[in-house]
């Protein structure tokens, strides 16, 4: 039989919840984490790969709270890996990372994130932008084109042609769309 030696009167509890609740949701806002663990590793269908990286808030009042993202970095669909690929290239600048060769390169790099809370059926966090320190703390506003009129007609001497009148009667013959063939 093997042994087990644990004191419960000795067991410093607060220690314990924390990393409890380390999982823990967290609300939506921009956190400072620190990467704790990343890794490239073959999708759920064994279709692609992924990058699967693991932060740890660093600090504030939700330090030691653990997120987690998953990046399409090679898929079958090219749509889904042009999305992954350029989550990858946005964490990288974030890390300071110029070129990126393997996903050790990420472990214990400060990052900062956006996160939100999405609450549907099962509520989750999801880091929905890293942020580049050029950003100067603040994430870019996004500009909405305002349409522009269109510049007013140029002056004319030449009269326009005049308008043809409406022709009344019957409607011209419709060919079926068969008969074409």
């Amino acid at each position: 039989m093997s042994k087990f030696n644990f004191d419960t009167f000795n067991t410093n509890r607060d220690e314990i919840r924390k990393e409890v609740t380390a999982f823990d949701l967290i609300p939506s806002g921009k956190y400072t984490c620190r990467v704790r663990d990343a890794e490239i590793r073959e999708n759920n269908k064994g279709t692609g790969e992924i990058l699967s990286v693991q932060f740890e808030v660093s600090e504030g009042e939700y330090e030691r709270h653990v997120l987690f993202d998953h990046l399409n970095i090679l898929h079958e669909n090219p749509q889904a890996e042009i999305i992954g690929l350029k989550r990858l290239d946005r964490l990288c600048q974030a890390a300071g990372i110029p070129e990126f060769t393997s996903a050790d390169e990420l472990l214990d790099q400060e990052v900062t994130l956006r996160v939100r809370l999405q609450q549907s059926d099962e509520e989750r966090n999801i880091i929905t932008r890293y942020i580049v320190a050029d950003d100067a703390g603040e994430e870019p506003k996004r500009e909405v084109a305002k349409p522009t009129p269109p510049p007013p007609p140029a002056p004319s001497s030449v009269p326009a042609p005049p308008v043809p009148a409406p022709r009344l009667g019957k409607p011209p013959a419709i060919t079926p769309f068969r008969a074409l063939f």
